[in-house]
């Protein structure tokens, strides 16, 4: 069993430092075990540790331009897709069942109306504001500036107030940034730029907030 182990991660690194400098292809890991970042490194990639108690810089509500064709637009309803699927993950391990009909439908309402609180719509304009000013890090832009996104905080506050799934806002407050949970409760600091990252999860060590994290990430 040992050896089948080693063979695959072998024959993975292999292959993905073959492919990188032969096809030029993008790759990324979700690292479990920490033994891909000198790989990584090697190959002038990014690792990005992600532990509890630090914020991670990945921000699940992070919206980015989508495509259809040459049309450039916001894809909404498939970030509702996405947080739907994580608080669908989080449910399962925590009260052992799927999301109710009710919840499905609050996430839907709650996800649409943070967004729209920003002034986002699927217009991709709607992402940027007109800046003249001194911004983070005694830092001055003059023109369009990215919008700050909406963060778990916003949505589990909206969700609570609105009074429709009690229990599931109450266990989102688990989640939200000073908790054990709360590592992507944030705004997203990452850029993905390089030709080989790795999310290193090795300093997690239960398996549900591996499962959590690697939903997040693959989102």
């Amino acid at each position: 069993m040992v050896f089948q182990e080693v063979g695959k991660s072998v024959a993975l690194k292999t292959l993905t430092a073959r492919t990188i400098l032969t096809y030029n292809c993008n790759s990324f890991y979700i690292d479990v075990e920490g033994e891909y970042s000198k790989l990584c490194q090697m190959l002038g990639g990014k690792v990005i540790k992600i532990s509890q108690g630090k914020p991670s810089g990945i921000n699940p509500f992070e919206l980015e331009p989508d495509f259809n064709g040459k049309y450039e637009f916001l894809n909404i309803n498939e970030k509702v897709s996405d947080i739907r699927a994580l608080l669908s993950t989080i449910t399962r391990n925590y009260m052992f069942r799927t999301l109710n009909s009710n919840e499905m439908t609050e996430i839907e309402i709650v996800v649409n109306e943070i967004y729209k609180d920003k002034g986002i719509s699927d217009d991709v304009n709607s992402l940027y504001q007109e800046n003249n000013g001194k911004i983070a890090n005694n830092k001055y832009v003059v023109g369009k500036v990215k919008k700050k996104m909406p963060t778990l905080t916003d949505f589990q506050k909206k969700l609570d107030k609105r009074d429709k799934c009690p229990e599931l806002a109450e266990l989102l407050i688990l989640f939200l940034r000073g908790n054990s949970m709360g590592f992507f409760d944030c705004e997203s600091t990452i850029t993905a730029s390089t030709d080989v990252i790795c999310f290193d999860l090795s300093e997690i060590k239960d398996e549900f907030t591996k499962l959590y994290s690697s939903v997040v990430v693959l989102n």
